[in-house]
């Protein structure tokens, strides 16, 4: 099967979300984070960056991106549960991409979700 585009892949992934309303996304919003933040302080550990997690988004802010965007379900949304890195070097952003790719790989199996050289 043909590797899906990075829009291909965010369409699908949103499209298999278990959520309607924002307070569906918020119900599992948590176990997300969480589990962001386990995987980027080991990354934060194993490459020496700093990992910033400023926890979920607000949930009136949600709200009002919802009705901003026009977004007709929750599973629309992307940003409820994030994270980021700070680098040292321009190497640690690939090997971070590297490292979450794999992540992602264990999570959804062997599928078309990530392309194998990501």
């Amino acid at each position: 099967a043909p590797v899906k585009t990075p829009y291909e892949i965010e369409a699908d992934l949103k499209a298999r979300q278990p959520v309607e309303t924002v307070e569906d996304i918020y119900a599992v919003a948590d176990e997300s984070q969480s589990y962001i933040a386990a995987i980027g302080a080991d990354i934060e550990s194993d490459f020496g960056v700093t990992f910033k997690n400023p926890g979920l988004k607000d949930i009136d802010a949600a709200r009002e991106k919802m009705q901003r965007k026009g977004y007709v379900s929750s599973n629309q949304m992307t940003d409820i549960s994030r994270a980021g890195f700070v680098i040292n070097k321009a190497d640690d952003a690939d090997a971070i991409v590297a490292r979450l790719a794999d992540n992602a790989r264990h999570c959804f199996g062997d599928s078309n979700l990530v392309p194998k050289d990501a």
